[in-house]
């Protein structure tokens, strides 16, 4: 039994209704969970406001709204962070993140029958920059391809000898057409994608007989406040929630299931680790029984543990006194973590000159109605004008706070 069916037990409720079909089963029922306000780019194709629910046949967590498909396919064509952004994960630019793509391949390589012919052909579906595909080159493969929706992307991936292509998934037509792969990968590509089960059957028609399909996203399941600002992994990029159970459910719809499963925590450094799930699928004509899925529960859990971690925040205070006195504030993050606290906190109160992102794909514009600009300009302005700095990152806020302590010692700081 689900959490939305164990809720009508205890009370009825109104049904939750979305113009978005649940993305494994199309089921137009749900229950809401969560909702979730997002401060956006004010050239931004995504909604400001989502709902986090639990689909009432199939028990799949996602994000409800009235956003479309079209409107995440022109996002990240024209806003990629891995288009621009320093150092992004998968990648394969920092030690962390070549070894977890080197252990990945090795996985791979353990578990996919077909890449023990070392020219077996890889398709990377949301390549990002190909790090991975870079990983793959490192240990003997070179048929390798991937497709990214970002022109800059595919870009890096052909400077670097890597052969590539414009494409997206809710595409009819991919630019791979007719070709056939041994391995399929979507690694942290499912949770970004509107309609999943289109995307899966296209996926699928790809791959060649006895081929295989890789697919890793965040792990629902181990969400978690412990070393993460509260409601971190709900960013208005990540529209749905997997566990290792559901990823089977979907697979065994489309006549696949799971033949190696892999509960990962991926290294981001600054003592922070991100919990994921991978699962290696293969054709299959048996109704498998499947584990029930324990997201939304999870999920619930996290919601709680947030809201009391966001209640109890030992910089809540700082953050009124600087709303007080009308200090200007230059709030240093411009990603999903400040997108969080610009509207749903009282950040969005403070007297805020402008923002700092080190992404240059951010700088220039303008959030919530402030422009984002590099750093040096940032701490140059704020030192000149008597600014409070808000460190509004979610990953290696410690290591931002000590470089501006070092680089302006008289600037107060505030980390939320």
């Amino acid at each position: 039994m689900n959490v939305a069916a164990r809720r009508r037990e205890a009370v009825p409720l109104v049904r939750f209704t979305s113009p978005r079909l649940c993305p494994v089963c199309r089921s137009d029922r749900s229950t809401a969970l969560h909702r979730q306000r997002y401060a956006l780019f004010d050239d931004s194709d995504l909604p400001a406001e989502t709902t986090i629910v639990e689909c009432d046949d199939c028990g799949m967590v996602h994000a409800a709204s009235g956003a479309q498909a079209d409107d995440y396919c022109r996002h990240y064509a024209r806003h990629s962070k891995y288009d621009t952004a320093v150092q992004v994960s998968g990648s394969g630019e920092t030690p962390a993140d070549a070894r977890r793509l080197d252990e990945l391949v090795g996985f791979l390589a353990q578990n996919v029958p077909s890449l023990a012919d070392h020219g077996a052909a890889v398709l990377d579906v949301g390549a990002g920059r190909g790090g991975l595909l870079a990983a793959f080159l490192g240990q003997g493969y070179d048929r390798i391809i991937g497709i990214d929706p970002s022109p800059g992307c595919v870009e890096a991936m052909r400077a670097h000898g890597i052969a590539a292509e414009v494409g997206e998934l809710e595409q009819s037509t991919w630019p791979t057409d007719p070709g056939r792969f041994d391995l399929v990968v979507l690694s942290h590509v499912l949770e970004h994608v509107f309609d999943v089960a289109d995307v899966f059957d296209r996926v699928a028609q790809r791959v060649a007989a006895g081929g295989s399909i890789y697919i890793e996203v965040p792990d629902a399941a181990r969400y978690t406040v412990e070393r993460f600002p509260p409601f971190y992994f709900f960013d208005p990029e990540h529209i749905n929630h997997f566990d290792a159970p559901m990823l089977g459910r979907l697979a065994s719809r489309h006549g696949w299931e799971v033949a190696a499963p892999w509960s990962r925590v991926l290294d981001l450094g600054a003592g922070q680790s991100y919990p994921a799930v991978g699962v290696v699928l293969r054709r299959s004509n048996d109704s498998a029984s499947i584990a029930p899925s324990s997201a939304a529960a999870a999920i619930e859990r996290y919601v709680e543990a947030s809201t009391v971690a966001a209640a109890s925040s030992v910089d809540a205070s700082k953050l009124e006194a600087l709303i007080a006195a009308r200090t200007p504030v230059v709030v240093w993050g411009a990603g999903s973590h400040a997108q969080r606290l610009l509207a749903q906190t009282g950040l969005a109160r403070c007297a805020i000159a402008f923002l700092i992102d080190s992404d240059p794909g951010k700088q220039g514009r303008s959030l919530d109605g402030h422009r984002v600009v590099a750093p040096e300009d940032g701490l140059a302005h704020a030192d000149a004008h008597g600014a409070s700095i808000v460190v509004a990152i979610a990953v290696g806020s410690e290591l931002v706070v000590d470089m501006i302590h070092r680089a302006r010692p008289g600037i107060p700081v505030v980390r939320l």
